[in-house]
Parts: structure tokens; sequence; C-alpha cells
């Protein structure tokens, strides 16, 4: 049996609740600001992305804005927001309800996931025709989301005009503080926080032993970490033009931070054990 449980309190949860370090955060309500544009949420199943999205609809849920979204299914009702629910049997697809919200002159669009060429068409139509648009899509990491793009048949100009902003996401379980310890890093340990980008590598970090508040886990809850790819002038026009798509990755590179980092900051931080960040992120670049 699996069973998805939807908590109705993530609707309560910010920008602030998700994005945990005010530069990542800032990146975020910079792309939000923008009156236009696809601003995508990539990561694998069950990273978070849903509730990523959710945030940032309720961030930009305001009475002189049109929001609406289509979803598959609708999680959770938002007051304020029109939401319609993929119907497969009835024809009613991502790419044809889309078609359909955009005769209702919105000004945000969230929709759900980017699952073929014609919702990808349509959602780039929107991001191009003044909307700003909320999806998700299914890469490793930022990066790989615009050369996913151009594999489903998006042609390059296009992905240059429309995208804004890629944000990556992994979900990390965090250190329960009930039975936290603090211990020496070993020295593959070290090594990972450096190449994450660690400067100061610190002389312990924690880690959860287990006790009945956690169940024996030594750990309680999860938070996500990010990276944010801010499509500037210059990769923008290093997308459209007729740069390798190999030397475009490497350019976009050198304009983001990696996830590691993010995740390497939260151990030094003490909210993450190490072997947890490096359990999910073992396989991210670090782009040094």
């Amino acid at each position: 049996m699996v069973i998805r449980i939807l908590d109705k309190a993530a609707l309560t949860m910010g920008l602030d609740d998700i994005f945990k370090h005010e530069d990542v955060r800032a990146q975020v309500e910079q792309l939000l600001a923008s009156p236009s544009g696809l601003l995508c949420c990539t990561g694998p199943t069950g990273s978070g992305k849903t509730t990523t999205l959710y945030a940032m609809l309720q961030h930009v849920n305001r009475r002189e804005n049109n929001v609406m979204s289509v979803e598959d299914p609708v999680e959770f009702q938002i007051d304020g927001v029109t939401q319609i629910r993929v119907d497969q049997q009835a024809g009613l697809n991502f790419a044809t309800a889309m078609r359909h919200i955009l005769r209702q002159d919105p000004d945000v669009i969230l929709c759900g996931e980017i699952r073929d060429m014609n919702t990808l068409q349509t959602v780039v139509q929107a991001a191009l025709t003044g909307h700003l648009v909320l999806t998700t899509l299914h890469t490793n990491d930022a990066i790989k989301a615009i050369s996913r793009m151009i594999d489903i048949g998006l042609e390059r100009f296009l992905v240059a005009g429309s995208v804004t902003g890629i944000i990556a996401q992994r979900l990390l379980r965090k250190v329960c503080h009930d039975c936290a310890e603090e211990r020496a890093p070993t020295d593959a340990e070290a090594q990972w926080l450096r190449e994450s980008g660690v400067v100061d590598v610190p002389a312990t970090v924690n880690s959860g032993t287990g006790c009945g508040s956690c169940r024996g886990t030594g750990t309680r809850g999860r938070t996500a970490c990010h990276e944010v790819l801010m499509i500037t002038p210059e990769l923008r026009e290093a997308i459209a033009g007729d740069m390798e798509l190999r030397d475009v990755e490497g350019l976009a590179a050198e304009k983001m931070v990696p996830m590691r980092h993010d995740a390497a900051r939260m151990v030094v931080e003490g909210s993450v054990d190490i072997t947890e960040a490096i359990r999910v992120l073992a396989f991210m670049p670090s782009y040094e």
C-alpha cells in the first residue's frame, strides 16, 4: 500500500519556511516579482516540489492578481485561486486546460507538471505573452532543465526567451535536537564540506543518536536544500545561440551556487547530519 498524506499545514508555509537562507530566498522573491516568464521547480518525485510551488503561489496570491492553476490532482484548495483539475477521460489534459486558462486573462498561472511537448509549448506561449508561469520539470539539477526542454523538442530561442529561472531541490532529514551530539567530522566528511564551498570546516558537526522523540532514528522532520539558476542576459544569449549545450551548462554553472553549498551550510549550522547530506547529494555535481 502507498499512502500520500496531504498535510494542510503546508498551506501556511511561506517562502521563509521553504528557503532557509536569505540569499536563496531573495533570488526566488526576485523571480516571483517578474510580471512574466517561466519559473521551473525541478527535482525527483518526492522532493517537495509541490509544497514549494504552493508557497510561491501563496506569495503572489494578491487581490490585484488573477491567479489560476492546472493540477493533477488539486491537492490543496487555496482561497483566491481558480484551480482546475486535469480530467483525462473528459479530454482535459494539461495542455488543453492551459489553453482555456489563457482566455481568462490570468496574471499568474501554475501548471502542475510539464509532461509532453504540447504542455511545454503552451506554458512557454503563456510566459511569452505576459504571464508569470510556475511549473515543475523532472531533472536532476537546475542546469539540466535547459537541455531537458530542448530534448523535448522546444526551440532554443524559445527556451531563452521564456525561462527566467530554475529552482532545483532535495529534501534532507533534520537532526533530532533532543538527542543531537557533537562529533568531529571524518577526513572524508571534511573534504566533502570543502568541495561544497565551506571555507572554514567546523571542528564538530551534529549527529542524532536516537531517542524517544525521534523513535530511535536520530532525525525528526525534513528541510529542503536548493539551488537557483537565474537566466542572465549573457546566459540567455548563449542558450539562443549556437553554443554547444555542454558549454552552455558550463556557463550556467558559473552563474549559480550549487545545491551542495546550501546543504553544507545546513550541516555547519547543525540542523542536518553530514551523513544525511552526503547520502542525498552524493551524485550532485559541485560545479567547482
